[in-house]
């Protein structure tokens, strides 16, 4: 698994996975639920870091193993890519 986090509410993980596409999902960890959230076209790449706002808990931010950066102010329903490559967009 590329990348792992707990909410900062500590109830869910936000967790990233690779099998043939990006997938991100965010998991109650006392049920187990899992919902997966949609992610931007990453093509082979996928996300490496996950972080979320310490005070605004709908903003997500996620950082790929290709060095793109994208944020979702919505608890990554959408996501705004702020990064290319390593490059600020």
């Amino acid at each position: 698994m590329p990348g792992l986090t707990f909410d900062q509410d500590g109830t869910t993980i936000w967790a990233s996975s690779f099998d043939r596409s990006a997938r991100l999902s965010k998991i109650d960890w006392k049920s187990g639920q899992n919902t997966e959230r949609a992610l931007p076209s990453l093509g082979d790449d996928a996300v490496a870091y996950i972080a979320q706002h310490p005070h605004d808990l709908s903003q997500v931010a996620i950082a790929t193993f290709a060095r793109s950066v994208f944020l979702s102010r919505d608890g990554g329903v959408t996501w705004k890519q702020i990064a290319d490559h390593g490059r600020t967009l």
